[in-house]
């Protein structure tokens, strides 16, 4: 059984997100969130909401998109 990734984008970008999604799926089983999708939401709620994905969904290994 593949381990379980999550990637943390900040928002969405055609010419990087897919392909990097593609690579860890040849590896893992990739779920994916955009931080931007959460803009009405404060920095906690954010963090509260990420955390219960991660426990509902028994993810392993998060990566997060950083400049």
């Amino acid at each position: 059984m593949k381990k379980k990734v999550l990637i943390v984008f900040k928002y969405p970008r055609g010419n990087w997100n897919k392909p990097v999604i593609n690579k860890f799926s040849n590896y893992y089983d990739t779920e994916h969130l955009y931080i931007s999708d959460y803009s009405n939401k404060n920095f906690t709620e954010v963090v509260s909401d990420i955390n219960d994905l991660i426990k509902s969904k028994n993810i392993e290994i998060v990566v997060f998109d950083v400049d």
